[in-house]
């Protein structure tokens, strides 16, 4: 069974019930064994998920699967018992890591560049960036300029490597599309961390789990931020104690404060702690809350996007949206996944008087119906994700295979792959 390719660049709720609807005939059988999957060449590159060399760049072709499913929790961004839990910037991460499992599902892995429709490099940039950025201050170091360079080397190659069909898209003449991880979809600031190598890869698509300039672009593959835990099963609406629940760091004085959530809900509604100091035992007890929550508020952070949205999403507490943020997989909106409510002042001023939240409130048993099912869309591993992602990737390479991408940043620079 296949998914419809040609759909608008924004997708309505419509287009999210017309895909529920298709899966509820799938099973993981089916979607492992199924014919006419996109075929996918991964490039045997350097592994930043897990720092080994795998495979030489050289010795194109080789087939190269990355799994650290053996890494164990720590290692996953998990926390441990007895111990602290790594930073949130771990985490947020963690999707480079899970995401070539989830590729794998919904693509058929190819041993040479010549018979694949899609290139895949699996180097985890961000996870990278950061740990190199937390051992020096990280300015486009010399590391950084060395490995972009390889990249854009063994793009080059396996674009170039001679087999029994040309390295181009379906005759047109047009380079082969390339997927690359990136945490923030690159086109919000091309100018940092790796600007060679998308200042100069055209049809290439980028895998990232933030997009804080609202930008749709035809080579950004804004995915969900990945929660470990999957979808969990949602408790009954009498036993959500929490009318609308937050935890977290209050960012005092910081670019986006959350100071005013002290004085916008009840006390009990709140658990403020450091996230990158949390225990085990007080993990588990924020993890017991949040399920218990009708709503979990969702403020912007560094960035406008949050992991507690798909914290939310997961547990089965409907993120409240107290600031604008731009949903994924190209969605027009929120609808039947979350609560818009970046646009009523009283939010923050006394959540209990906001005429959203009330609204929200009311029609709770209702809204719930629909988001029970809606959410499995965006929680990383379900059947309707791996659809939504499918879709997704399926778009974008139909798309590069008729028209070319052009490179961000400044043409002319350099030589465009």
């Amino acid at each position: 069974m296949l998914l419809r390719q040609t759909l608008p660049v924004e997708r309505d709720f419509a287009e999210v019930q017309w895909l529920l609807q298709e899966v509820q005939t799938w099973s993981y059988q089916e979607l492992d064994h199924r014919e006419n999957k996109l075929t996918v060449f991964t490039l045997p590159f350097f592994d930043g998920c897990t720092g080994d060399h795998n495979q030489q760049h050289s010795e194109l072709p080789h087939e190269h699967v990355i799994d650290d499913r053996s890494a164990g929790e720590e290692n996953r961004g998990g926390p441990q018992q007895g111990s602290r839990r790594r930073s949130m910037h771990s985490m947020n991460m963690a999707y480079e890591r899970e995401f070539g499992e989830q590729l794998a599902r919904i693509t058929r892995s190819v041993e040479s560049p010549s018979e694949a429709e899609l290139l895949y490099v699996p180097a985890c940039l961000s996870t990278m960036a950061f740990t190199q950025h937390l051992m020096a201050n990280f300015t486009q170091a010399a590391w950084a300029v060395e490995l972009e360079r390889e990249i854009v080397d063994a793009i080059a190659k396996a674009r170039e490597f001679p087999g029994s069909a040309p390295q181009t898209t379906a005759q047109s003449g047009l380079p082969k599309p390339v997927m690359i991880n990136m945490f923030r979809c690159p086109h919000s600031n091309p100018w940092s961390t790796f600007p060679t190598l998308w200042h100069n890869t055209s049809n290439a698509i980028y895998i990232c789990i933030e997009n804080p300039s609202f930008v749709t672009s035809a080579n950004s593959l804004h995915v969900p931020f990945y929660v470990a835990s999957g979808v969990q099963q949602m408790l009954p609406a009498e036993q959500r104690k929490y009318p609308i629940y937050f935890s977290g760091t209050l960012l005092e004085g910081r670019k986006h404060s959350r100071s005013w959530i002290r004085t916008s809900l009840r006390q009990e509604w709140i658990h403020v702690f450091d996230k990158r100091n949390i225990l085990w035992d007080e993990f588990q007890q924020d993890e017991q809350r949040k399920a218990r929550a009708r709503f979990l508020l969702a403020p912007a952070g560094d960035a406008p996007t949050s992991s507690r949205i798909y914290q939310g999403l997961a547990t089965g507490s409907i993120p409240f949206l107290s600031d604008k943020v731009k949903p994924p997989f190209n969605l027009s909106s929120w609808e039947g996944l979350a609560i818009e409510a970046w646009e009523d002042p009283m939010v923050k001023e006394n959540i209990t008087e906001s005429p959203i939240f009330r609204h929200a409130l009311a029609t709770y048993d209702s809204r719930l119906r629909v988001f029970e099912n809606a959410r499995r869309i965006l929680v990383w591993g379900s059947l309707e994700f791996l659809a939504m992602l499918e879709l997704q990737l399926r778009t974008m390479v139909a798309h590069m295979q008729t028209t070319l991408v052009p490179p961000l940043g400044l043409a002319g620079t350099h030589d465009h792959l």
